[in-house]
C-alpha cells in the first residue's frame, strides 16, 4: 500500500488590522485580506484580544477554496498569533479550525515567526504593525510573555496623523472605492463578508503621503532649524505643503503621542514611544544575546533614517544593534521556514487529540 501523500500545508497570518494566507512554502502570502478575525481592546483598565468567530470561519473558507486547488481535502494549517493572546484565544483558533476540517494546526506567536524568519532563535523583536507596535523577547524560539509591551499607536495612527495634517489642505469627495473603482462586485462582497472595511479614498491617499513622503530626520527634530516650505502635486493635480508633516509623523513614533481616544470612557494609555516601550520591556531582564540586538519588522519601520534614530534613542539601554528583517511580511516568512522545520519548533494539533482529551492543551 503507497503511502500516504504529506499534506498540504497552509498559512495565515493573523495580524491586527488583515491577514495574509497562502500555500506555507511560497515565500510570501497568496492573498492579502483587508480583514482579520480578532478584535483589540487597548484601555487603561484592561487589555487583550477576542476571536470573532464568523470571520475566523469566513477566513477558513479561504483555506478550504486554496486546499482545494491542491486537491487536499485536510490540510496542515500554521497560524501566526498575537503574541499577547491567551491560551483560551489560541485554543478557540484550533479547536474552529479542526472543526472546519483541517486535519492539523499549528500556533506560533509573531515574534517567534519573525525571529525564525531572520535565522535566529533568540531576539528582541520590535514589530511596528499596521493596527499595533509590540516589543517582545524570544528565547530559544519561545516567547517570554513577562517582557511583552504593546500598543495601538502604529501604522494606521500615523495614516489619521497624515490625514489630520491634510484636512485643510486637500478638497476630496470622501467614497468607499472598491478594487473596480467602487463597482458592488465579487470582490467588494467578499471583502464586506469577511468584516473589513473598505478604504476611504481619503486615506488610501493618506497612506500613500506616509510611505513615500515621509522620513526621520537624522538627528531630533526639536535641534533643527524649521525647513523650507515643500509642495508636492497630487495626481489629480492638487498641490499640498508636506514639510508640515513629513517629519513629524515619524518622530512620534520615537517620542510618543497622546492617548487615541482621550475622551472615551477606558481610553487608551498615551504612546510613551518606541524606546520607552524596549526600555519597559527589558526591565527585570539580564544583558544577553535576546536583549541586547534589535530585530525591527513591520512596514512602519520602512522609513529613512528611523533603524539609526532607533539605535542612538536606544544606547543607554544596553542596546548595541538595531537590524532590520527586509521581508515585507516577516511573519509569514517566519511560518514558511517553520513549516519546513516541523518539531520542536512547531507542534501540530489535530482532531484525535481533541476527541481524545475533550479540548486542547495550551499553556498560559
Amino acid at each position: 500500500m503507497p503511502p500516504s501523500p504529506e499534506p498540504v500545508r497552509i498559512a495565515i497570518d493573523l495580524g491586527a488590522s488583515s491577514t495574509r494566507l497562502g500555500d506555507a512554502c511560497r515565500p510570501v502570502p497568496q492573498k492579502v485580506l483587508p480583514a482579520t478575525a480578532l478584535s483589540y481592546h487597548h484601555g487603561a483598565q484592561q487589555a487583550g484580544s477576542t476571536l470573532e468567530p464568523e470571520a475566523f470561519e469566513d477566513i477558513l473558507a479561504e483555506v478550504s477554496n486554496l486546499a482545494g486547488d491542491f486537491q487536499s481535502p485536510r490540510p496542515a494549517l500554521l497560524i501566526s498569533t498575537p503574541n499577547a493572546a491567551s491560551a483560551s484565544l489560541r485554543q478557540d483558533l484550533a479547536e474552529l479550525a479542526l472543526e472546519k476540517g483541517v486535519g492539523s494546526v499549528a500556533l506560533l506567536p509573531s515574534a517567534v515567526a519573525a525571529t525564525i524568519a531572520s535565522g535566529r532563535s533568540d531576539s528582541l523583536v520590535v514589530d511596528l504593525g499596521a493596527g499595533l507596535t509590540s516589543v517582545a523577547s524570544v528565547v530559544r524560539c519561545e516567547l517570554r510573555k513577562a517582557s511583552l509591551q504593546e500598543h495601538p499607536y502604529a501604522g494606521n495612527a500615523l495614516d489619521e496623523q497624515v490625514l489630520h495634517a491634510l484636512q485643510h489642505q486637500v478638497a476630496w469627495t470622501c467614497r468607499v472605492t472598491g478594487a473596480h473603482g467602487g463597482r458592488d462586485d465579487d470582490t467588494t462582497r467578499k471583502r464586506q463578508k469577511l468584516g473589513g472595511r473598505l478604504p476611504f479614498s481619503a486615506l488610501r491617499l493618506a497612506q500613500d503621503l506616509k510611505e513615500t513622503v515621509c522620513f526621520c530626520a537624522h538627528v531630533p527634530l526639536a535641534s533643527l532649524p524649521p525647513d523650507e516650505p515643500y509642495r508636492h502635486t497630487l495626481p489629480d493635480g492638487q498641490v499640498i505643503e508636506v514639510t508640515s508633516f513629513s517629519r513629524q509623523v515619524p518622530e512620534t513614533l520615537l517620542l510618543g503621542a497622546p492617548s487615541l481616544d482621550a475622551a472615551a470612557a477606558d481610553p487608551t494609555p498615551p504612546f510613551p514611544g518606541l524606546p520607552a516601550l524596549v526600555s519597559e520591556a527589558l526591565v527585570g531582564h539580564e544583558p544577553s544575546t535576546s536583549t541586547s540586538e534589535v530585530l525591527l519588522v513591520g512596514g512602519s519601520s520602512r522609513f529613512v533614517n528611523f533603524r539609526d534614530r532607533l539605535q542612538a534613542a536606544l544606547t543607554a539601554s544596553g542596546i548595541t544593534k538595531v537590524n532590520v528583517l527586509p521581508q515585507r511580511y516577516a511573519s509569514w516568512l517566519g511560518l514558511s521556514v517553520a513549516a519546513s522545520l516541523g518539531k520542536p519548533v512547531v507542534r501540530y494539533h489535530t482532531k484525535a487529540e481533541l476527541e481524545e482529551f475533550g479540548k486542547l492543551r495550551f499553556t498560559a
